[in-house]
């Protein structure tokens, strides 16, 4: 994983978190999904986004530099 990944994971975290605030039928919409706990609400997509990063990452590397 380059130090690109983690910069962007963290931009993806601080831009879903600043969404959240400005928009409040998110939300709320966010609120109704996660039974009123906004912190699963905040982690849950940051890490599924992670996720698809590193797999990204790992399908990458292992088909597109295979010799």
């Amino acid at each position: 994983m380059k130090w690109t990944d983690l910069f962007n994971i963290a931009l993806f975290a601080v831009l879903w978190v600043a969404l959240i605030q400005k928009k409040s039928g998110i939300k709320e919409w966010l609120l109704n999904i996660t039974n009123d706990q906004l912190l699963i609400g905040i982690i849950v997509p940051v890490i599924i986004y992670a996720a698809l990063v590193i797999t990204g990452r790992i399908v990458k590397n292992k088909y597109l530099n295979a010799d």
